[in-house]
């Protein structure tokens, strides 16, 4: 007896109930009419509330391993590209992905691309107003390219790390503007959730002062910088009223070693209610014949295409579930994941 399963273009999406950020995802940043999220058929959002951690380098599996279920943490920042990253990425691998996503692990995934002129720091590769726009539409079709290789699917958020900059200098506040809204319109045609990481007082002072603007696109979820222990995501520097529904992300400790599973790691903490990557899990057809993939959720549907048995497939499945916990999705009586 054949298996049964809703297809949609190139991924399946289980009937289980999709999840959809902002009620079906077609609520995109509003500040710029005219870039609007250009979903490809099939995507899907992922949100994700609760405690997450950023490293330099990507953990090994065998510490996420080690540090699911003993720590507090369901969240994994990753840097998945731009020209000032500064750590080699070993373990950053579409197949790590796979794997971190099949244990439960949900991922930030950070862009630390070109910096404002005037930033704090001493990152080489910086912008102006003159050629902000430019690159940051250059930064963000590299992102994309970087998330598709990786398996980070359309739906998901992309966040663009803009580090602390000198607010006095007037050009450079307008260049992290512009940069920030070709970013925004630019992920937004891929079919990407804008994000941006920044500091309490300069990129998100920034930002919220054109939240409003029909000049520039506004991204649709910030993450900000303040490590004073409090994990709130009220009460910024910020109206409550901005970035307000699942948009909002805090770093609120910098730099120390934390110990779980017996595995030490040097991390950032983050409180996070904000969307985070989209990935899909890889299932072998274990049915004696074909897995039929159908228009809709019953044989009574037209057959869109078979798998034979012990072919492979991806899916695509989450559901309502309460804030914090993260869904498995179903498991399906004629597919098995892969590497189980």
């Amino acid at each position: 007896m054949s298996g049964h399963l809703v297809f949609r273009q190139r991924f399946a999406v289980l009937a289980c109930g999709v999840l959809l950020l902002f009620g079906g995802l077609t609520a995109p940043a509003y500040a710029e009419p005219d870039t609007p999220v250009k979903y490809p058929t099939g995507s899907t959002a992922t949100q994700f509330s609760g405690l997450g951690f950023d490293t330099c380098t990507a953990p090994s599996l065998d510490a996420l391993r080690a540090w699911w279920g003993t720590s507090p943490y369901k969240s994994v920042n990753i840097y998945f590209g731009g020209r000032n990253r500064g750590c080699a990425q070993p373990n950053l691998t579409a197949s790590w992905v796979l794997a971190a996503h099949r244990m439960g692990w949900r991922l930030l995934p950070t862009y630390f691309g070109y910096q404002p002129s005037c930033i704090f720091g001493n990152e080489t590769y910086r912008y102006t107003a003159s050629n902000a726009t430019s690159r940051g539409n250059a930064d963000a079709t590299d992102a994309v390219a970087e998330a598709k290789a990786l398996g980070i699917r359309p739906g998901s958020g992309l966040y663009t790390d803009v580090e602390h900059y000198d607010r006095s200098n007037t050009s450079c506040r307008t260049s992290v503007r512009r940069y920030v809204s070709a970013w925004t319109k630019t992920v937004h045609k891929a079919g990407y959730l804008s994000g941006v990481y920044v500091h309490q007082n300069s990129g998100l002072r920034e930002l919220s002062e054109t939240y409003k603007s029909t000049s520039y696109a506004r991204p649709d979820a910030v993450w900000m910088a303040r490590w004073d222990g409090n994990k709130s995501l009220t009460g910024w520097p910020v109206a409550n009223s901005l970035w307000a529904y699942w948009q909002r992300a805090k770093q609120y400790q910098g730099d120390h070693n934390e110990t779980w599973g017996g595995v030490t790691l040097n991390i950032d903490s983050d409180s996070i209610k904000a969307p985070v990557a989209t990935g899909a899990r890889v299932y072998k057809v274990t049915s004696s014949g074909s897995l039929n993939a159908r228009k809709g959720p019953s044989t009574s549907y037209a057959v869109v295409r078979s798998y034979a048995s012990g072919g492979k497939l991806s899916v695509l499945c989450q559901g309502p579930r309460p804030e914090g916990r993260v869904d498995r999705g179903v498991e399906p009586s004629h597919l098995r994941r892969l590497g189980e």
